[in-house]
Formats: structure tokens, sequence, C-alpha cells
């Protein structure tokens, strides 16, 4: 039976944790290494950690450096012949990774995923969603449907990994948006085979403390860094997949550049960069193949009309908020 390591990023999880850990000593799949990396946190999260008495759980402890450092950390300290990341906030099916080990050596896979539940907690009523379907893919249409946004998703909690695919590729450092995203791609990069089935066995929970939730900031600009190095490698290595992924990059420097003018003013730091954005965005329109399945009228109020955009967002939030409360009086 081979070795499943769990690697768990935790980070003042402390209202959480006890029921992911639970989730996954109860696996029906026994042969696991799970590796806890408190990422400095300053809340009972240790503690908690510790009370389980089970051989198979490491803890390590560093310095408060983040999500991506955190995985690296738990990488270094993996001895599974296979990896998965899981969130300190969520829960396994007790067959999940029962289910990925065997799907993954029947189909000969380098990677293995399973369908989710994405629930979320507003009086008690939950929406379950699984984004799946089953499908063997090979290298090439594994990209294009990374790039598609269909079947994978961009988190890593529900894909079991080949250890020597993990090894070849770290997170960067200091990365707070889309780290996740831009690790999945570089994994598919060197997968000759992925399956996927259609079983909802992760249970990812939408916090309100998510980081992708808050208020929009300079980590935001991650969203385009790791779209400015997705483009970058499929131009070089798959440029038959490049009208896609202009699709996204296109897609991607708009949503920056529309929150960036929605939520500050020319006089802060980040507007800088909606000048920057605005700019390649401008040069990318000129080629109408560029864009011919965007929005674009959206595209060319932000090229040609900044001023009339941005009065547009403020009107189109004012009546939002307006909307929102009179729903709520009703």
């Amino acid at each position: 039976m081979k070795e499943v390591s769990i690697i768990i990023p935790a980070y003042n999880a402390e209202k959480y944790i006890k029921e992911c850990i639970e989730s996954i000593l109860c696996q029906t799949y026994e042969n696991i290494q799970i590796i806890i990396v408190n990422d400095g946190s300053t809340d009972s999260t240790v503690k908690i950690c510790e009370s389980f008495n089970d051989k198979r759980l490491n803890i390590i402890n560093q310095a408060n450096k983040g999500v991506s450092s955190a995985r690296n950390a738990g990488k270094r300290e993996a001895t599974g012949d296979y990896i998965i990341f899981v969130d300190a906030d969520d829960t396994l099916n007790e067959n999940m990774i029962e289910t990925l080990v065997y799907t993954l050596e029947c189909n000969n896979a380098d990677i293995s995923i399973c369908g989710y539940k994405k629930i979320f907690s507003n009086n008690n009523f939950i929406n379950e969603k699984i984004e799946n379907e089953e499908k063997i893919y090979d290298n090439d249409k594994a990209i294009y449907a990374f790039l598609e946004g269909k079947y994978f998703g961009i988190g890593l909690w529900d894909k079991l990994i080949k250890r020597e695919i993990v090894e070849k590729v770290d997170f960067e450092d200091g990365r707070k948006i889309n780290e996740d995203k831009f690790y999945l791609f570089n994994v598919l990069l060197y997968a000759k085979k992925v399956y996927v089935n259609n079983l909802g066995l992760y249970n990812y929970m939408q916090r309100e403390q998510s980081v992708t939730k808050g208020k929009f900031g300079e980590k935001n600009l991650d969203i385009i860094y790791f779209s400015d190095k997705i483009k970058e490698i499929i131009e070089r290595q798959y440029p038959k997949f490049k009208e896609i992924d202009l699709e996204n990059y296109i897609r991607d420097n708009i949503y920056v550049y529309r929150n960036i003018v929605r939520n500050y003013n020319k006089n802060d730091y980040i507007y800088k960069y909606a000048d920057e954005i605005r700019e390649k965005l401008r040069k990318l329109k000129n080629n109408k193949n560029n864009y011919k399945k965007y929005n674009k009228i959206e595209l060319l109020l932000i090229c040609s009309f900044p001023i009339i955009y941005k009065t547009f967002l403020k009107i189109f939030d004012i009546f939002i908020r307006n909307r929102r409360q009179r729903w709520i009086l009703v």
C-alpha cells in the first residue's frame, strides 16, 4: 500500500482545524502521513493539533510567512508516494483518499482529481455543487481543460499528485492570490495523464475570512503576475492554445483594472497599475481577433473612455447598494 502525504497549512485555524483533522484520521485509507504546517498562529491552533494522539500526525512550526511558504515546508517533510494539499478549514469524506489512490493507480495517471461540494453557511442554507465529470486527459487536453476553466477548478485540495511531479514544482513565496492556480498549472505541465471523477468527496467551506474575499488591495495584483507567467509559458510551449489563454488574460486584466478604479483614487499608489493595465488592454484591443469573445463594450470603455467607465461603475454600485437596502427593508 503506497503512502499518501497530506499537507495542511494552518494559520489561526482554531475554529475549524479539529474537524479537518478528524475527517482525515477517519479515512478508510490508513497509510497516510499528515503534515500540519503551523504558519505562526497566535491562537490555539497548535494546542488543538497536539491534542490528537496519532503517530501519523506531524506538526511543523514556522514564523508567519504565508501559505506558499507553509506548503513548501510541508513538501520538504513529505515522505509519501502521493501528495495532496488540504485547507485547514475544509473536510474530506471518509473514502476520499482511498478513491483517489484507486483511480490514480487503475488509470496509470499522474494526477487524480475528485469532485467537491462547495458549502455556503447562510442561515443554515447549504448549496452543494459538484463541478467535475468523469474523464481521462492526456497532457494537451489537460492544459486545454485548465485554460477553459472546466472540470479542474484552481484549488489543490481535490487533487492527488505523484510525488515525483510535486518535487519538480515549488510555490512562489510571498504570493497570496492565485498561487494555487499557478502551482496547479505547473504541475499539469509535467502530467502525462490526468484522471477526473465526478464524486463530490471534498467539502470546500466558504468562509467570510477567506483571503480572496477581503478588501481589494495590492495582494490582488498577484492575479496579473500569474496571468502574465501563464501567458509566457503558453506562447512558448502550447502556441495552439494562445487564443483561449488570451481570453483568460484579458479577463484577468479587466477584473483587476475594474477593482482598482472602483476602490481607489488617482493619488493612491496602487492606481499606477490601472494605467499600466489599461495600456496593455489598448494594445490587445487593436487586434480584433484578441477580444471577439469578450465584453466589447467594457473593453471599449476602459481603453477609450476611462472617465466614463469609472462614472458608470460608481452609478452601478450606488444602484446595487440601494437595491440591497430596499430588499432588507422588505
